[in-house]
């Protein structure tokens, strides 16, 4: 039931998938459900109901048109010749989300990503405060073109939540506030702060590690199986959906899994091509696993940093399977009170306070 004393909130999203991105989003709406009248619009309608996250309580959630997204002929003429009188400006999609601003009108607007950057040219018109948070994978804003960084600069707010976003955003002249603000779910944080003093000294298996994500090439899943192929004496788990599955061959493949146990593994092992920041990380970290990545990756530079990370020069399997015959995993649970530390920073109360905050 909604509260008419509250203030309307609107978040847009590109998906809501079970993939990193969306789960920034629907922590945000969680978050501030609490203290507005919250609708999340989804922007891809066309994911599967078994591959959609569960939606907080509270929040409505409005799904982009599917018409409009797979635009029948008619409608994509009607497009073109509207797109065509008004020299770009306008389209069927920005005339649907002035819609939903003339229906909810909200008092606050959040972008998730870099993504449906053209219908933030309607909030800007209409002068409804914003916040764009950016939390892309390295290379990703090089696609934006030039109206759409113009669009972005005149929001509210530009948030870029990791080294490597910050780097980009400045290349390309994205006026954002560079706040290093990992993507950490309620139920992440709990099971962090929870943590108990013999974290890191349970009996993990060995010689197994895994990996948690969805996508083979872009999640590295052709290292994965290079590195299973080569150390047979090490069980490789993967945990995500790819497209093609039956190119593993000797890694144990599960696939999509709504829940699963880290306890199958004494490793993480990060071996993405582009990664911001890995909320699988965060929770294989928050299991105790000893987390090993290529150095490319910001949030294994960040790790490193407090010794929490195992950092491999990009692609070298042969040195990543020696440095994790090599580890002291006796000795890791040393790491835990630095750990802890480090993660609990990230709590939900102090990263939407940063969004909001002045």
């Amino acid at each position: 039931m909604k509260d008419w004393g509250k203030s309307r909130m609107v978040i847009v999203t590109h998906s809501l998938t079970y993939t990193g991105a969306p789960v920034v989003a629907l922590d945000l709406a969680e978050y501030f459900s609490h203290y507005f009248n919250l609708t999340l619009i989804n922007m891809n309608p066309t994911t599967q109901a078994h591959l959609r996250r569960k939606i907080p309580t509270g929040v409505k959630t409005i799904d982009f048109p599917l018409c409009l997204h797979k635009i029948p002929f008619f409608l994509r003429l009607m497009n073109r010749l509207i797109r065509v009188a008004t020299l770009g400006k306008i389209n069927l999609r920005k005339f649907w989300f002035f819609w939903m601003m003339a229906i909810y009108k909200p008092k606050y607007i959040i972008f998730n990503t870099c993504f449906n950057v053209d219908i933030q040219s309607i909030s800007n018109l209409l002068g409804i405060p914003s916040v764009r948070y950016l939390h892309e994978n390295y290379g990703y804003l090089k696609e934006l073109k030039k109206n759409d960084i113009r669009i972005i600069n005149r929001g509210t707010k530009t948030i870029a939540c990791s080294p490597s976003v910050i780097a980009d955003a400045k290349k390309l002249g994205i006026k954002c506030e560079p706040k290093f603000l990992p993507a950490a779910t309620d139920c992440q944080i709990k099971m962090i702060n929870n943590i108990d003093r013999t974290w890191g000294m349970k009996k993990k298996r060995k010689n197994s590690v895994m990996t948690v994500g969805g996508g083979f090439e872009r999640k590295g899943g052709q290292f994965a199986e290079k590195f299973a192929t080569v150390n047979r004496d090490i069980k490789y788990h993967w945990i995500g959906e790819v497209e093609l599955p039956e190119l593993f061959k000797n890694v144990v493949y599960y696939g999509h899994q709504l829940e699963f146990s880290y306890d199958i593994a004494n490793a993480f092992f990060l071996t993405s091509t582009e990664e911001p920041w890995s909320i699988s990380v965060l929770d294989a970290l928050a299991n105790g696993l000893v987390i090993f990545g290529w150095n490319h990756l910001s949030i294994i530079q960040e790790l490193e940093k407090y010794g929490l990370a195992v950092s491999i020069p990009r692609y070298n399997l042969d040195l990543l399977a020696s440095e994790y015959r090599k580890y002291d995993f006796k000795n890791y649970h040393q790491k835990y009170f630095i750990a802890k530390n480090f993660l609990s920073v990230y709590s939900s109360s102090k990263l939407y306070e940063h969004l909001w905050k002045n």
